[in-house]
């Protein structure tokens, strides 16, 4: 049976097949890729298709008359594609199979290559998590909300009794909102929320900020009175 090479590195799902397979742009730099011809290269990437059939996850692909059939092509043809392919194709057969023991290498089960091979697997495993990773990390966003919600209206109320709830959403969400760049990004707004309000002095500043954190703060205000204040004219005169 012909097996693709590194088939986890295509596909490493364990417990399901989805229809699509991964393809590394690294293909690019290999200097075996480009030297194929088109029909061969077409060929290798069916090969990768046909492989994530394999219900046992192992890459395995069926017979050459299958696979001709598959691809649409004469069992001529694709043993002249085959026999270009040995660097991306595996033959796990005790004894070659009669028509095409000359076109593909016989593969070796030596424990040095096994050996390789496994370790080849888990470097790919180790980036596909990695990758996961990172797709899975939480983000930093922006403040959009417009209203204040009853769980951060409760816990003004009940951590700074002594504060007017909406007042205080306000003040937080011109300053938010009017900050630039990543500096008015968070990852978790309701803690945000919190530590504001734990930092509010009864007069509505922030304790503790620094000159130029208060400073950003004035600024955030000013910019949304302003804004208020070109809506209302624009009001005024539509």
């Amino acid at each position: 049976m012909i097996f693709i090479k590194g088939w986890p590195k295509f596909q490493h799902f364990k417990d399901r097949n989805p229809i699509w397979i991964k393809l590394y742009r690294n293909l690019l730099d290999d200097i075996n890729w480009h030297e194929l011809d088109a029909e061969s290269a077409k060929t290798l990437i069916s090969l990768w298709l046909l492989a994530s059939e394999d219900k046992n996850n192992k890459g395995g692909l069926p017979s050459i008359k299958e696979i001709a059939f598959r691809l649409r092509v004469t069992e001529k043809s694709l043993k002249s594609s085959i026999s270009k392919l040995s660097n991306w194709l595996l033959q796990d057969d005790i004894n070659p199979i009669s028509d095409i023991k000359t076109i593909l290498p016989r593969y070796q089960h030596d424990a040095l290559e096994k050996e390789r091979e496994t370790e080849r697997e888990k470097e790919i495993e180790k980036e596909i998590e990695r990758e996961k990773e990172i797709e899975d990390a939480p983000r930093s966003t922006r403040f959009t909300d417009e209203s204040l919600s009853k769980e951060w209206e409760e816990f003004c109320v009940e951590e700074r009794p002594e504060l007017n709830p909406q007042k205080t959403f306000e003040k937080f969400k011109d300053y938010w909102i009017a900050l630039p760049g990543q500096k008015g990004s968070k990852l978790n707004w309701t803690a945000t929320w919190r530590n504001w309000v734990r930092n509010q002095n009864e007069g509505g500043q922030t304790k503790g900020n620094s000159l130029a954190e208060r400073n950003q703060a004035v600024a955030a205000l000013w910019l949304a009175e302003q804004d208020a204040k070109d809506k209302g004219v624009e009001h005024e005169i539509n």
